[in-house]
């Protein structure tokens, strides 16, 4: 014993067994494994983030907090990215339902195009091919692969199919026309007009439920900023001139 006291460095002391082994790690090393485990996970975060339609920021903090649940809490574990996918879900069907709408809404200035390009002697096709390239989005783009369907081959009834594909059904009346003129020889210009007559009318239809969805819409704002300062500034002075000429009294 004392041969080792002797012989042992005086800045160090003696190790005792078993001691050291439940110290934990400092501060500093745990937040570099953090940093570490962060950038690990922001290059695959920042590829796969606008897959989802979420932010690089948003991903990694989701997993970061399913990993850190997953020490501490494990059934909580998945709360983090089941939130994240809800979030992705939600904008999603936002993302699908604004498209349908922007797609309805422009539909019959769409039909009134083709009318107008049809009552002034063009095919069906020449009043596509004229039309598409001067539509908005999403008409352009899906007109533009009608028209390379066509310059391909396809017969025109099953070009035609990509309008509904990828615009959905408020297009399916137009397609039913076009491919009745093309097939049967109905007459195609009255068919155009009865289809945007249809589209103007749903039009106006849907602004109108919306113009009555106004008021309900208001009514939050209305009671949770105006009905306060309401309150504030004619029953409140009113409740203290009562109780200071009561106390007074």
């Amino acid at each position: 014993g004392a041969v080792l006291y002797g012989v042992w460095p005086a800045s160090v002391s003696p190790r005792r067994p078993g001691g050291d082994r439940s110290r934990p790690a400092p501060a500093h090393r745990r937040a570099g494994s953090a940093r570490v485990l962060v950038a690990r996970l922001g290059a695959p975060a920042t590829r796969l983030a606008p897959t989802l339609g979420v932010a690089p920021g948003t991903l990694v903090a989701a997993v970061a907090g399913g990993l850190v649940l997953a020490l501490a809490a494990p059934l909580l574990a998945p709360v983090p990215l089941l939130a994240v996918g809800g979030l992705v879900a939600a904008r999603r069907r936002r993302e699908v339902a604004d498209r349908r709408r922007l797609i309805e809404f422009l539909f019959p200035d769409v039909v009134d195009l083709l009318t107008l390009a049809v009552a002034a002697g063009a095919t069906p096709r020449q009043a596509l091919a004229g039309v598409g390239p001067r539509l908005p989005a999403p008409f352009d783009i899906t007109f533009a692969e009608l028209g390379r369907r066509l310059d391909a081959g396809e017969t025109f009834a099953r070009a035609l199919d990509v309008l509904v594909d990828e615009l959905g059904d408020p297009l399916r009346p137009l397609v039913t026309t076009l491919v009745a003129a093309d097939h049967d020889g109905a007459p195609v210009l009255a068919g155009l007009e009865r289809v945007g007559d249809e589209a103007r009318r749903r039009r106006r239809v849907r602004a109108e439920e919306a113009a009555r969805r106004v008021p309900v819409r208001m009514l939050f704002p209305l009671v949770a900023c105006i009905l306060p300062a309401f309150v504030a500034l004619t029953l409140v002075p009113l409740l203290y001139g009562s109780l200071r000429s009561l106390s007074l009294g």
